[in-house]
């Protein structure tokens, strides 16, 4: 659940657990993680990984520490992302990434950009804000983990 929390960058857990109808349930049959739901931009193959560690079911999770260290040990990651405002950069091995939301006039545009310069296949317009933060989550769950 440490992992869980760190991910999601959730910095009060009593509130969010507090948000969760019948949490005392929740958290007796293990299904509190699912309650309180992955923030969009954590990949997969980490979601994976906790998962297992907090299944349920005892004989379904890691059977030792250190084969759950090994599992996040084989995590490739292609980027690390920081957020600043309405933008995450990234720096690794010399590629420098950017994506961020910006709020034109009449709609927002997610611009992409690698090395300083702008990717247009990876830009996208939206009419919706919402729709323009969920396309930029899905490219950092898409683009953090090998």
């Amino acid at each position: 659940m440490t992992l869980f929390r760190s991910v999601n960058n959730i910095t009060d857990w009593q509130t969010r657990v507090a948000a969760v109808r019948d949490s005392e349930e929740a958290m007796k049959k293990g299904l509190l993680k699912d309650k309180i739901g992955y923030a969009g931009e954590v990949p997969r193959k980490i979601r994976g990984i906790i998962n297992r560690a907090c299944n349920p079911n005892a004989d379904l999770r890691y059977a030792t520490c250190a084969e759950f260290r090994q599992a996040l040990d084989q995590l490739r990651f292609t980027a690390h992302w920081v957020r600043e405002g309405d933008s995450f950069t990234s720096s690794i091995k010399g590629r420098e990434e950017q994506i961020s939301v910006i709020t034109r006039r009449t709609d927002y545009e997610v611009e992409y950009k690698l090395n300083g310069r702008r990717v247009n296949a990876k830009c996208a317009s939206f009419a919706d804000l919402k729709e323009a933060q969920s396309y930029q989550l899905r490219y950092l769950y898409d683009n953090t983990v090998a």
